[in-house]
């Protein structure tokens, strides 16, 4: 796990797996795969879906 990950409630991380530094993973997902540093991954399974500043986080709010 690295340094300043962001977790959402219910999410659940499977297997021997690392989260690099900075990545989010929002509520709900299942996490099968490494996630690289500043991703954000969403769904089930959890898929990549920005990197880095480039996505905002508030664009996963409906």
């Amino acid at each position: 796990m690295g340094n300043n990950v962001t977790i959402g409630t219910g999410a659940t991380l499977l297997g021997a797996i690392t989260v690099g530094d900075g990545a989010k993973i929002s509520a709900g997902s299942v996490v099968v795969k490494s996630v690289p540093s500043g991703a954000t991954v969403v769904g089930v399974p959890g898929k990549v879906v920005g990197s880095g500043n480039a996505f905002n986080y508030h664009d996963l709010w409906a």
